[in-house]
């Protein structure tokens, strides 16, 4: 990997965490690390002979990242939602939205 495809794949997930989708969370910065240390982990598979736009490849790769991180963290809120539950304590409004 060279320091000029590094500098474009954090230039890239930077501007898809700039999107209106992603760009509320406040573990956005957590987000974006992941998302670079799986590319990082597979950059080497984008495959020119099956596609040759390399840039869709990578963008889809630092999406899917975000979204597994977004699931990762629902289900964290939720594990401290039914704790909360049993413990007696009010949990988040989200939690009780999905319950009724």
């Amino acid at each position: 990997m060279t320091p000029d495809l590094t500098n474009m794949m954090i230039l890239l997930s930077n501007r898809i965490g700039e999107k209106g989708i992603f760009s509320q969370y406040t573990y956005l910065d957590e987000m974006k690390s992941v998302a670079l240390l799986n590319l990082a982990r597979s950059w080497y598979k984008f495959n020119p002979k099956a596609s040759t736009n390399a840039f869709a490849f990578y963008t889809q790769c630092i999406k899917n990242t975000f979204y597994q991180y977004l699931n990762y963290e629902k289900n964290q809120r939720n594990i401290k939602d039914k704790l909360l539950t049993i413990h007696g304590s009010k949990p988040s409004f989200t939690y009780l939205e999905s319950e009724d």
